[in-house]
C-alpha cells in the first residue's frame, strides 16, 4: 500500500493577512504553517521534505506541491499510483464552532472540500471518502513520534501551540493502538503563552520561540516568577488552567492575544523590539521558559505516576524547546524517551501516512525506528557540475577521489580555524541540520561565534551554536545522561566545566550546549568529526544549519554556490567537490 501524507493550510497567512491581522506579523497567528509531505510504501518510509525547502518561503503554509512532486519522483510512480492521501489535520468534527467563528475561513482553508479542490486542481486527482483520510492534527503528531520510536507500549504526549482545537494531549500506545488520557483546550495552550513572550520580546509569534529559549538562560526566572505562578494554576490529575481572566483580561473575543500583550506591556514589562534586550525583558524570557518546564513536569510526572509506563514518545512544537527536553532526561522519569526529529507540524505529514498505514494493518519498518531522517532530496555528480558550471566565473573547485579523502580536507580546513559549508547525500526531515546540510566550524577558536553571528549567520549575537561530539568520547565533553534525542540535536545538556573556557564556541552563557552525538549510523558526519578528532585531538566540532538569517535550510547544489559566494565562508564541499573563491566575487540575490 501507498500512502502520501500530508500538513498545511495553503493561503492560511494571506487569509488572515487580509482579513485580521492589524500589526506586522499576526499572520503567523494561525494554524498550518510548515508544510510538508511524506510518502510510505508498505510500511517503508520513502521520502519526507518540506515545502520551504523548495519555494524558499520561510515556514510556509503553501499547498506542498513541490514536496509531494519530489516524494512521488523519489518513489519512481505516478500520482495515480497513491492508494490514501492523508492530511494532518481534521477540522470536520469541529465544523460548527470554526464555521460560526468564520465561515469564510472554513469554507476556503479548513474544509475537506477545499483540500480536494486543490489536489484536483494541482494533480488531476479525485478524491472521496476512500483515497482521502484526514487524521485529527494530534494523533498525526503522536503517530509521528510513536511508531519511529520502536517502543511497544508507551506514553505519548503531543504538545504545540493550537491542533484544531487542542493545544496539548497525552496518549497511551499500545501496539499501535492509540487511547486519549487528557488533554488540554487552546485557552490552555502553554505553547500559545511561550508564543505570546515570543511576540511581546519584538520576535516572531510562531517562529522565533527559539530565540527566548537562548535568551532565557541570560536571564533570572525570580522576577517574574509570581507572574507565571499566579498566571498557571496546577490541578489534579495533571491539569493545567492558564487564568488570565483573573487579571481582568478578556479572551473571549481575542483571536490576536492583543488584550494579553497590551497586559503584558501595560503591567508587566514593557515591549522589545526583538533586538536590545534590556535586563527585564531578558528576565521575563528566563521567567517564561521556566513556566514551561514547570508545566511539563507537572503532566509528565502525573501520567508516568498513574500509568507507571516507562518509555514515552512526544511531538509537537513545544517539544522543540531543547532545554525543556534536557530538564526531562535529566529527571530521569522515564527509562527511554524518544522526540520526533520533526517534532513541528512539518512533521504531522509523516505522522497522518503513518497512522493511515497503521489502520491498514501495515506496521512502520523495522529499518525506520530510531534512525537519522535523511528523508530529503539528493544530487549525483552531473548536478553538481551543472551548479558549479553556472558560478565557474567566481570559484575554484576540485575532486576527490573518495569521501574519506574529503573529509580529511574538510577536516583540516576547520582544524585551521575555517568555516566551512558541507553539503552530503539526503536532506534532513526536520529543522535541525544533521550531518546533511550544514556550516561546520572549531569549537575552540577564541572568535568563532562572534564570526559565525555576523558575517556567517547574520543572527542576534547573544545565541549560541551547537555542538556535535563522537558517541564514544563525548563524556569527555559534556555531563548529559544518555538519550536517543541527543542524536537529534533535540536536548541541551551541560558542558564540563573544565571544558568551557576551551570548548568556547559551543558553550552557552549558562554552561549548557544543545549536543548532536554521533555514530558510524550518520554517514555524513561520523568521518568528518573522526578525522578532526584525529588532526586537533579534539573530537567536538560546531554544526549549525546551512542557510543564513531568513532563509530556510538550502536543499540544492546551486542555492549552496550561491550562498557560499553571499558570505565569508571558506570553503563549501559538496559531494567529493571542493569550492572555492577566485576572489572576492559576491552573487547578491
Amino acid at each position: 500500500m501507498i500512502v502520501l501524507g500530508y500538513s498545511g493550510l495553503h493561503n492560511a497567512m494571506n487569509y488572515v493577512k487580509t482579513n485580521r491581522a492589524e500589526r506586522p506579523g499576526e499572520e503567523k497567528i494561525v494554524q498550518g504553517l510548515d508544510s510538508a509531505a511524506a510518502l510510505i510504501i508498505d510500511g517503508k518510509i520513502v521520502a519526507c521534505a518540506e515545502e520551504e525547502r523548495f519555494n524558499y518561503e520561510k515556514q510556509t503554509c503553501d499547498f506542498p506541491i513541490n514536496a509531494i512532486s519530489y516524494c512521488i519522483k523519489e518513489a519512481g510512480i505516478g500520482i495515480e499510483d497513491v492508494d490514501i492521501i492523508a492530511h494532518g489535520f481534521d477540522y470536520e468534527p469541529f465544523k460548527d464552532i470554526f464555521a460560526q467563528y468564520d465561515k469564510e475561513m472554513f469554507d476556503e482553508i479548513y474544509s475537506i472540500e477545499n483540500q480536494k479542490k486543490l489536489w484536483h486542481n494541482h494533480f488531476g486527482v479525485t478524491l472521496n471518502e476512500t483515497n482521502f483520510v484526514p487524521v485529527n492534527h494530534h494523533l498525526a503528531h503522536a503517530a509521528s513520534s510513536y511508531f519511529p520510536s520502536g517502543f511497544k507500549k508507551s506514553l505519548c504526549f503531543v504538545c504545540d501551540a493550537m491542533g484544531e482545537n487542542k493545544s496539548s494531549t497525552m496518549f497511551m500506545v499500545d501496539d499501535g493502538n492509540f487511547k486519549k488520557l487528557s488533554t488540554h483546550s487552546i485557552k490552555n495552550s502553554i505553547g500559545i503563552l511561550y508564543s505570546i513572550v515570543t511576540y511581546h520580546l519584538g520576535y516572531e509569534f510562531n517562529a522565533d520561540e527559539y530565540k527566548v529559549m537562548g535568551l532565557a538562560s541570560y536571564g533570572n526566572p525570580e522576577q517574574f516568577r509570581d507572574f507565571f505562578d499566579t498566571l498557571i494554576h496546577y490541578h489534579e490529575y495533571g491539569k493545567i488552567e492558564i487564568d488570565w481572566e483573573q487579571f481582568g483580561v478578556d479572551v473571549s473575543e481575542d483571536p490576536f492575544h492583543r488584550a494579553k500583550l497590551e497586559y503584558l506591556e501595560k503591567n508587566i514589562v514593557h515591549r522589545g523590539n526583538g533586538e536590545y534586550m534590556d535586563d527585564l525583558l531578558i528576565n521575563f524570557a528566563a521567567s517564561a521558559q521556566e513556566a514551561v518546564e514547570k508545566v511539563f513536569t507537572h503532566i509528565l510526572s502525573y501520567w508516568k505516576g498513574k500509568t507507571g509506563i516507562n518509555d514515552i514518545c512526544m511531538a509537537g512544537g513545544v517539544l522543540l524547546n531543547c532545554k525543556n527536553n534536557g530538564k526531562i532526561i535529566n529527571s530521569q522519569l522515564f527509562e527511554n524517551i524518544y522526540v520526533q526529529p520533526a517534532a513541528g507540524d512539518n512533521g504531522t505529514a509523516l505522522g497522518a501516512a503513518l497512522y493511515v498505514s497503521n489502520l491498514n494493518n501495515i506496521k512502520i519498518s523495522k529499518d525506520n525506528q530510531n534512525e537519522i531522517p535523511f528523508y530529503g532530496p539528493s544530487y549525483n555528480d552531473s548536478d553538481y557540475m551543472n551548479a558549479i558550471s553556472k558560478f565557474n566565473n567566481g570559484i575554484l573547485w576540485t575532486k576527490f577521489d573518495n569521501f574519506e579523502l574529503t573529509c580529511k580536507d574538510a577536516a583540516s580546513e576547520v582544524a585551521s580555524d575555517s568555516v566551512i559549508g558541507w553539503f552530503q547525500g539526503r536532506m534532513e526531515y526536520g529543522p535541525r541540520a544533521l550531518g546533511a546540510r550544514s556550516i561546520v566550524a572549531n569549537p575552540i577558536s577564541r572568535d568563532i561565534k562572534q564570526r559565525l553571528n555576523s558575517i556567517v549567520k547574520f543572527r542576534e549575537s547573544y545565541r549560541p551554536f551547537a555542538p556535535i561530539s563522537l558517541k564514544d568520547e563525548a563524556e569527555k565533553y559534556f555531563e548529559f545522561n544518555h538519550s536517543r534525542i541527543f542524536d537529534y540535536m533535540l536536548a541541551t545538556c551541560m558542558v564540563k566545566p573544565e571544558y568551557r573556557d576551551k570548548l568556547i564556541g559551543i558553550t552557552h552563557v549558562d554552561g549548557s550546549a544543545r549536543l548532536q552525538l554521533i555514530d558510524k549510523e550518520n554517514k555524513y558526519f561520523y568521518d568528518l568529526l573522526k578525522s578532526f578528532g584525529e588532526i586537533t585531538g579534539c573530537a567536538c566540532m560546531i554544526n549549525t544549519s546551512f542557510n543564513v538569517k531568513g532563509q530556510p535550510i538550502i536543499c540544492s547544489p546551486e542555492l549552496a554556490i550561491e550562498t557560499f559566494l553571499r558570505i565569508d565562508m571558506n570553503a563549501l564541499y559538496i559531494g567529493n567537490y571542493k569550492i572555492t573563491k577566485k576572489c572576492e566575487v559576491r552573487y547578491d540575490s
